[in-house]
């Protein structure tokens, strides 16, 4: 309670740092984030209508003020976002303050930036691959243990298949070239369902972009279920997450993950390439 109290009394307003307004208005699309606000941050007569506002506020005695977050905490891109004007007064409100709290004005941030990230995503490349224009489904499955000597039943597997494999064709090659590099670093963990898991800290000793970069393509595909971010003991880790293993009973990650063996080339062909064909004979 001591260690809250002090850190509470030595709040200072930060100023964000260049890297952080750059992300902020790189993903501002100068576009105030308020749900349905159509006012432009720049405006046309080159003047400012632009606020960088707090998730969690500086001041204690503000809406969203209770917390015990440090200075540095409160300056992170991740506890800002920007409004115009009328509408960064608005969810500082206090007589709103249980209409804005820390989870509306998150989810009003991300909500906002995703599209924006969505449509980034795709302009700089992890690796340089060719890419793949054209899905290339699998036909009999012949390759994978325990697929493929039934007809009717490979008829079904690959049904099941489909909305994963569509799932990730959907992806900016950026963002599959995370996928690929998730699958040739990572390792499913130990017992029945364990997703394939693997360290930030691993990623970043493999790419040639920082954190900050690998983050933002993360949360993209977190956005679209295909992926989860864990912290434990300040390690953070991704997991790939097939949105269909709930309904089919087993990980499309993990089975490409155990059939690839460590082969990246299996690995670039279906996710770079998605060319799944990879599972035949």
């Amino acid at each position: 309670m001591v260690v809250m109290e002090n850190v509470k009394k030595d709040r200072k307003r930060l100023s964000p740092t260049s890297t952080t307004a750059r992300e902020l208005y790189l993903y501002s699309g100068n576009q105030c984030a308020f749900p349905s606000c159509t006012s432009s941050l720049l405006l046309d007569d080159s003047t400012w209508d632009c606020q960088v506002a707090h998730i969690s506020a500086v001041e204690e005695n503000w809406p969203r003020g209770g917390h015990d977050l440090s200075n540095e905490a409160l300056r992170d891109v991740s506890n800002l976002l920007l409004l115009c004007s009328k509408h960064h007064h608005v969810i500082d409100n206090k007589k709103l303050e249980f209409t804005y709290t820390v989870e509306v004005v998150q989810q009003m941030k991300q909500d906002h930036e995703r599209k924006y990230r969505k449509a980034i995503a795709g302009l700089e490349r992890i690796v340089d691959t060719t890419d793949g224009s054209n899905v290339q489904y699998p036909t009999n499955l012949r390759a994978l243990p325990g697929f493929g000597d039934d007809a009717d039943e490979t008829a079904v597997n690959i049904a099941f298949m489909k909305p994963w494999i569509d799932a990730i064709s959907q992806q900016p090659p950026a963002i599959r070239d995370l996928l690929a590099i998730c699958l040739a670093h990572g390792n499913p963990g130990r017992g029945w369902k364990k997703p394939v898991r693997v360290k930030l800290t691993q990623i970043e000793g493999v790419v040639q972009i920082d954190s900050k970069e690998i983050r933002r393509r993360a949360l993209h595909l977190a956005d679209d279920g295909l992926l989860s971010i864990d912290v434990d003991e300040d390690i953070t880790y991704f997991e790939l997450v097939d949105p269909t293993s709930g309904e089919i009973g087993w990980d499309m990650f993990v089975e490409l993950h155990t059939f690839a063996g460590g082969d990246q080339s299996i690995v670039r062909r279906a996710i770079g390439k998605l060319d799944f064909t990879v599972f035949d004979q």
